[in-house]
């Protein structure tokens, strides 16, 4: 092998290519059966020989010739090859990826565990996705976040830019994906800070309300709420903080501001929820006078749910079956099953009686209401032995039929 290596020194000096690569085919014949492990294994004088002929060989630089380079590039390969036979994969791979070829060369790097090359190469072969992965894999963050800036990928961008601790590209990745993945990223990061800057840009107050809720810092909350003009969210908020007038002053404005609209039932709603009830009655009895008794009830305010019944079945006197239903949310049973009658609701009335237990009038409103078996059978529970006679008594006579 000296002897190879001494003729390889003229065709190294001269650069002359083709006679290089038959003498390195040559030395990696004779090397290839020895199965070596390491260059050290081999004489110290030839090892030197071939180790300074190894490096003078793969540092050739590139050649705009396109035949000469093509030659250069066997050459790289075939430098590679042998150290690959001394069992150096790092130094192989670098000849390999050299020569243009890249799976082997990726064989030998990453058994060589040269990750760093690994990576570069990839870039260089226009695959930035597989250079992050190994980057980020070996915590090199900045080097990650090229690639996955590289490969278009923002929100691996944006996980390396915070790992490296980089805000200014971290802002920039940020605002290159949507805010929902951003959010992901920056709060496993412990970045909240960040992730409201970009809220506030894009004017999402009610996302930077429902971030400062969660931190229960509830007057910033408050103001966010404010600003997407959420008022009943905003009061809550305020209510949480002990700003008590603040909450009181929200209330106040959605109330207005559904008024102006006409929304009166909204209005009370709003009013209710907050706990106002009697307030939230107020607007509503005039126009939904079941849905204030409604509330009034739903309220624990059952004194006055039966009041108000009372004052509305007053209200409508003139219209006995109208004031009968308000008798009976009242509790005023016999009178509202009076009104039933007198209002031409019969069978209503019969409801009324028999909730009560008075099978008598029961029976006669059920035979005003022209149900005749029903009547029967309501007089039979009396105890009447006349039960049929006595229902037929109370069915409405028809009127006769016009002469013609």
């Amino acid at each position: 092998m000296l002897a190879i290596l001494h003729e390889l020194e003229r065709p190294l000096t001269l650069g002359d290519v083709e006679a290089q690569k038959g003498h390195f085919a040559k030395i990696l014949e004779k090397l290839v059966p020895l199965r070596l492990k390491s260059i050290e294994e081999i004489d110290f004088d030839c090892r030197t020989k071939l180790f300074t002929a190894l490096l003078r060989g793969g540092r050739q630089p590139a050649v705009p010739d396109e035949a000469k380079e093509s030659a250069r590039k066997d050459l790289m390969f075939l430098v590679g090859e042998i150290w690959r036979a001394v069992g150096d994969e790092g130094r192989a791979g670098k000849l390999y990826a050299e020569s243009g070829r890249t799976v082997p060369a990726l064989k030998a790097l990453q058994a060589s565990g040269e990750w760093h090359e690994v990576a570069a190469l990839h870039r260089r072969e226009k695959r930035p996705l597989e250079a992050a992965r190994i980057l980020e894999q070996h915590e090199d963050w900045s080097g990650a976040l090229e690639a996955w800036r590289e490969a278009g990928d923002a929100k691996g961008w944006l996980r390396a830019a915070l790992k490296a601790g980089k805000a200014d590209e971290a802002r920039k990745a940020a605002r290159a994906i949507p805010l929902k993945a951003a959010r992901e990223v920056l709060f496993k990061a412990r970045q909240g800070d960040l992730y409201l800057e970009l809220l506030v840009e894009k004017g999402q107050w009610i996302e930077i309300a429902q971030v400062y809720e969660r931190s229960e810092q509830w007057a910033d909350a408050a103001q966010a709420y404010e600003k997407a003009g959420r008022l009943l969210r905003a009061g809550e908020a305020w209510s949480k903080a002990g700003d008590l007038i603040a909450a009181a002053r929200c209330l106040d404005r959605e109330v207005k501001d559904r008024l102006a609209r006409s929304d009166v039932v909204g209005a009370g709603e709003v009013l209710r929820r907050a706990g106002q009830v009697e307030r939230g009655v107020e607007l509503v009895a005039s126009t939904r006078p079941e849905l204030a008794f409604q509330w009034l009830q739903k309220g624990g305010l059952d004194t006055k749910a039966l009041e108000f019944a009372r004052a509305r079945a007053r209200e409508l006197g003139s219209t006995p079956a109208d004031a009968a239903l308000w008798l009976e949310r009242a509790g005023e049973l016999p009178l509202a099953a009076q009104g039933y009658l007198e209002g031409g609701r019969p069978g209503e009335a019969m409801r009324v009686w028999e909730s009560l237990g008075d099978w008598e009038k029961a029976g006669e409103a059920a035979a005003r209401s022209g149900q005749l078996d029903r009547a029967v059978e309501l007089f039979r529970r009396t105890g009447a032995t006349d039960a049929e006679e006595r229902a037929r008594r109370f069915v409405p006579s028809a009127e006769p039929t016009p002469q013609v």
